[in-house]
């Protein structure tokens, strides 16, 4: 008998991982991952693509007073000009409309999601590098 054909043995054992190449494993699951969170992303952004909360309305109004040059309104103690100087910069490129810039709003969030995974991998590669660099001392 096989141990394919042990039934249950197979999957509930380790072992069944070990019989793939883990560059491949490797690839199959950033894959995974990715189309995942792409897609759940995505699907998320887009179905809520007209609501904005309180929060997301402040952000626009300050990226819209940075984009009249109305500093004094723009900069105050409480809203991080980071997020607001990025939603004026892609507002002043792409000059959507008042109907659209809760959509490019979504969309920005949604790239901010993909960066934030492609940062999660770095470093958790790095991570489990440095494990294997201490399991060799």
């Amino acid at each position: 008998m096989s141990r394919h054909d042990e039934g249950s043995d197979f999957w509930s054992s380790p072992h069944w991982f070990n019989s793939f190449d883990s560059g491949r494993a490797t690839i199959l699951i950033r894959v995974f991952v990715w189309s995942c969170t792409a897609i759940v992303g995505f699907v998320q952004a887009w179905s809520v693509r007209f609501f904005i909360n309180p929060d997301g309305n402040s952000y626009l109004d300050v990226a819209s007073a940075y984009l009249r040059g109305d500093y004094r309104n723009a900069v105050n103690a409480y809203w991080s000009p980071m997020f607001s100087w990025l939603i004026a910069m892609v507002l002043r490129i792409f000059h959507p409309s008042p109907f659209w810039e809760t959509p490019v709003l979504h969309l920005i969030n949604f790239a901010g999601l993909l960066i934030a995974l492609r940062c999660f991998e770095f470093f958790f590669v790095a991570f489990l590098e440095f494990l294997q660099i201490g399991r060799a001392h």
